[in-house]
């Protein structure tokens, strides 16, 4: 519905939807709530838990929309995690964003398995499903997101310039779902996810309570509007903007 004039429980979204005036009420709640998450995941995905802190937090933001909020949180100048509309959506392992870690921007999914072992089908295996239980530690729906045993290339590399051969497993899957790139190192078998952004149908959800408009100083029947172009000496007009 299109109106000309605003009723007194009407508030004007910006031009991309958000809640145009933060308050620290609203700033504590999602920060607090990403940071809840964060600890959920970074435990997860085998992340430093150092780094995991208060304290460590080198940037955030969130940004309010009628229905929750987008923002993210960075720790060490490192580990990036990014939310949209109050859905976890992505996470970054900024110290592999150059170099020889250039891969992860690929535009299809990457498990990638380096071993200083011999390399065999049975070690390929072993790697690619390890690859896989951390992600599904995070309830993701592996098979359902396409991750179907993928083709794989095998080379050999003198990592870092360290001297050290590595046989390196390169699992490359094609699917619109998601974007991860995980490493597994066969001696400690430890797993590094450096990569990760998820559909919004894959993405992980926050709780959004009940008072969430009152965190704005809002009452419950509030009505969100967005203005529309409007030609000069003309009437402004807005559009309501329907429940879902």
């Amino acid at each position: 519905m299109i109106i000309t004039n605003l009723l007194t429980n009407m508030v004007v979204l910006s031009y991309w939807g958000r809640v145009l005036t933060n308050t620290p009420e609203f700033e504590q709640y999602a920060f607090n709530t990403m940071f809840t998450n964060v600890v959920f995941i970074a435990e997860r995905l085998g992340l430093d838990q150092s780094l995991i802190t208060i304290t460590q937090v080198s940037f955030f933001t969130a940004n309010a929309t009628p229905k929750h909020f987008s923002g993210q949180l960075v720790f060490g100048d490192r580990y990036h995690f990014k939310y949209v509309d109050g859905n976890f959506s992505a996470f970054t392992d900024l110290a592999y964003q150059y170099g020889y870690y250039q891969k992860p921007f690929w535009s299809n999914i990457i498990a990638r398995a380096i071993a200083t072992q011999d390399c065999s089908p049975a070690l390929e295996d072993e790697l690619h499903e390890l690859a896989q239980s951390r992600l599904r530690s995070l309830g993701l729906p592996v098979e359902e997101l396409g991750f179907l045993k993928p083709h794989t290339v095998l080379t050999e590399t003198n990592l870092f310039g360290e001297g050290k051969k590595f046989c390196e497993y390169s699992f490359k899957y094609s699917t619109s779902n998601a974007t991860i790139w995980v490493t597994v190192i066969s001696e400690t078998r430890d797993i590094a996810v450096l990569l990760m952004d998820l559909h919004p149908k894959y993405a992980i959800k926050l709780h959004r309570p009940t008072n969430y408009l009152e965190l704005f100083g809002l009452s419950s029947n509030t009505v969100f509007v967005v203005e529309l172009p409007t030609e000069p000496d003309k009437p402004r007009r807005y559009m309501i903007l329907r429940e879902e």
